[in-house]
């Protein structure tokens, strides 16, 4: 009698689990597009808003070890963009940065649809150091995008007021 029951109580936490992981996903986070800020507020479970405008609600967290400013951007009251913006803290982690938040994103949304180094240049960077040294440049800015049912995700590495950046931008298609 006790095996019929250990079978079915281990079915019922798999099927709570899966349920739970499922709730949890969302376009952006756990948002989904053409929410209201009331509505992106109550599935921002983690703090209170950084900062708010007419336009949009801030969030400060974290994406794969790497500090981020969290952003959702609406347009007539709807949620439409969701923004990752990293906090690099300097030259010497911006690759490592990079490459952790791009892991993420490919172990959340599957292979990328497009990866591309848009560069100034015909070649291909050496390594790590001449990679950074273009980005910094302003001569190549490493790009990977994937495409989900309702939602195109671009990842870039790029430069900004001299420094290196890390963004992801997920925009909801209509």
């Amino acid at each position: 009698m006790k095996q019929p029951f250990a079978i079915l109580s281990a079915a019922v936490v798999a099927v709570l689990i899966l349920a739970a992981g499922t709730a949890a996903a969302g376009d952006f986070r756990r948002a989904e597009w053409g929410m209201s800020k009331e509505e992106v507020r109550e599935a921002e479970l983690e703090a209170e808003p950084f900062g708010e405008t007419e336009l949009a609600l801030t969030y400060q967290g974290e994406v794969a070890g790497v500090g981020a400013l969290i952003l959702y951007i609406f347009r007539d009251g709807k949620l439409v963009r969701g923004v990752y913006s990293f906090r690099i803290a300097g030259p010497e982690t911006a690759i490592g940065d990079y490459r952790a938040v791009r892991s993420f994103l490919l172990d959340r949304h599957g292979p990328a649809a497009e990866e591309e180094i848009a560069s100034a240049g015909s070649t291909e960077p050496a390594d790590d150091d001449e990679l950074l040294r273009l980005v910094l440049s302003g001569a190549a800015s490493p790009t990977t995008t994937w495409h989900t049912e309702g939602t195109d995700i671009y990842l870039r590495l790029t430069e900004m007021d001299g420094n290196a950046a890390v963004e992801a931008h997920y925009l909801g298609r209509d």
